[in-house]
């Protein structure tokens, strides 16, 4: 724009003001061939040049802008005659105002662009305090939710501890009642688990039986049998190939079986110790082999169910039960809630070591039939095992109900 304004068309061509179409296009071919870039490449102008010739021919041959072009051509001829003829200092004057309207001019465009600037600055502010503010009341939205949900949460809490508290008085109460009043018994046979132990990682606590008893009562209860078969031989077969041949090589180690029977009060311990050892909870039962002296599981672990079973769920023996002392027990504290630390177990006389050992070569129904057995916990020690089981029973039943609440927060979050 510039270039189109400050150009006189007809000095760039060397034409006259009453130059014709054609000269105007003879004038610009000639023009061009010598100010071409394609023929001037290291002429830096040649660009330039051609790019005003361009201009100056499309000036011409627009009737328009070429008559726009000759009165203002006109006007600065006459204007320049004019100043030629005033004097210098009048000329000096003329030229100092036309300076300074051009400043005017041009402080008046700046001031426009700054006043636009501090627009959009402004607005660029306000957008930014917007945001600010509308994440903030977004982030105390969010915190009013969680608060919200945490009270419920609390609430919903505290109404499943109470209705499980109902639920498992009920159990305990009709489970009680049913034992009490003439409810299904459960046979010897069905209560009785038959445990191998390698040696010689448990000769201590195979020795003897009371020694077994020990071991075995200090996780798990009262017992109301403990019979032990002598060590014998067992044969580990490992088989491997070479050029199509099995080769069998054995290994010698001992082992000890013994037979465990559980009085009808601990069936909660005859099932914490069957299932301890078949998931590997605790590793005092390391390497030892536990079945149902029946063969398979009886009756009464799923007709009981939950009501005695849930004491034992996600507990080692250790935490299923614990043996203290009354003098100097502590009440024990769990989930708000205080405990009186009653439970005192102790394990039952030993039992003298018997003769003769019964032979495992009949039916396990037979095996099973105690030849000497250990005394049964006095009454009290019975009352303060089955307060024990219920407390125990109670903190499963909190746990899973508190792991259930902990599971439905994490979906919701």
């Amino acid at each position: 724009m510039d270039d189109e304004a400050n150009l006189n068309p007809y000095v760039q061509l060397e034409l006259s003001h009453t130059a014709t179409e054609k000269d105007i296009k003879s004038a610009y071919r000639k023009k061009s061939l010598k100010c071409h870039p394609d023929r001037n490449p290291d002429n830096p102008e040649a660009a330039h040049q051609f790019h005003l010739l361009s201009l100056a021919q499309a000036l011409l041959l627009d009737g328009p802008k070429r008559a726009a072009l000759d009165v203002k051509l006109e006007a600065t001829r006459k204007r320049a005659e004019k100043m030629a003829g005033l004097e210098s200092r009048k000329r000096n004057m003329v030229q100092d105002l036309v300076a300074k309207e051009e400043a005017f001019k041009r402080s008046r465009l700046d001031l426009a662009a700054q006043s636009r600037q501090k627009a959009q600055e402004a607005s660029v502010q306000s957008e930014g305090r917007k945001l600010r503010e509308a994440a903030e009341a977004a982030r105390l939205a969010a915190l009013d939710d969680t608060l919200r949900l945490r009270r419920e949460t609390e609430a919903e809490r505290t109404r499943l501890d109470r209705e499980s508290e109902r639920a498992k008085g009920k159990s305990r109460a009709d489970f009680t009642h049913s034992s009490s009043r003439g409810g299904k018994q459960v046979d010897e046979i069905e209560r009785t688990l038959t445990l191998t132990f390698p040696l010689p990682q448990y000769a201590s606590s195979t020795s003897s039986p009371s020694a077994l008893s020990a071991f075995l009562s200090e996780s798990y209860g009262s017992l109301a049998n403990v019979v032990l078969r002598p060590p014998r031989i067992a044969k580990k077969s490992s088989k491997s190939s070479k050029s199509s041949a099995t080769l069998t090589s054995s290994e010698p180690s001992e082992q000890v079986t013994a037979m465990v029977v559980f009085p009808s009060d601990n069936l909660a311990g005859c099932w914490a110790l069957m299932e301890d050892g078949k998931r590997k909870r605790t590793a005092r039962l390391e390497g030892i082999k536990i079945k149902w002296g029946l063969g398979q599981e009886p009756d009464w672990v799923e007709r009981l169910g939950s009501s005695l079973l849930s004491s034992s769920n996600g507990k080692t023996d250790t935490d299923r039960l614990k043996v203290v002392d009354e003098s100097s027990a502590e009440p024990r504290t769990e989930l708000g809630q205080t405990y009186p630390s009653t439970f005192a177990y102790t394990p039952a006389p030993a039992p003298a070591r018997p003769s003769t050992m019964p032979s495992f070569g009949f039916d396990p129904a037979e095996a099973f039939i105690p030849s000497s057995g250990i005394s049964p916990p006095d009454a009290k020690g019975s009352v303060d095992y089955e307060n024990a089981t219920l407390l125990r029973m109670r903190q499963a039943e909190r746990e899973r109900l508190e792991r259930e609440i902990r599971e439905a927060e994490g979906e919701d979050d």
